[in-house]
């Protein structure tokens, strides 16, 4: 599934908020953990499944290219999947977000959302990147404390 929007932050405050979400979720699964966010980065994490149902999945950042390209793998033993962000400026306060989702079954076969269930998805997805772009914006006009 792919949906592209133009969002009225930078290429380079989207991808800063990507990589600060990615870290924080590494910090999370391993407390002791002082790595930096890069290309190959990984660690586990608990998720849950479709059916509600909470699975140790292997999380890795296979593409990191600043500010314009993250991509990361999850898997698990029932299901695996890939986001993808692909980043493009359009000045400096506006850029264009294509999301990448893939899902795959088991034997990595890819699954295709139809209907009624890709409009939901997508309309979730959407509200999620206007989510972002009003916390960006936010962030960006609050004074700096000294």
């Amino acid at each position: 599934m792919q949906i592209q929007m133009t969002l009225k932050v930078s290429a380079q405050e989207f991808y800063d908020f990507v990589v600060s979400s990615i870290q924080a979720s590494l910090e999370m699964a391993d407390s002791s953990s002082d790595k930096e966010v890069k290309e190959g980065t990984s660690y586990k994490t608990s998720m849950k499944t479709t059916s509600k149902q909470q699975e140790k999945t292997k999380v890795k950042v296979t593409h990191l290219k600043e500010p314009e390209h993250i991509r990361t793998t999850y898997s698990s033993t029932s299901v695996s999947s890939a986001t993808e962000y692909k980043l493009k400026p359009i000045d400096d306060q506006k850029c264009e977000v294509t999301y990448i989702e893939s899902n795959f079954d088991a034997h990595h076969k890819e699954l295709e959302f139809q209907g009624l269930k890709k409009m939901i998805l997508e309309r979730k997805l959407k509200k999620r990147l206007h989510d972002v772009e009003a916390y960006l914006i936010k962030k960006r006009n609050q004074p700096e404390e000294s």
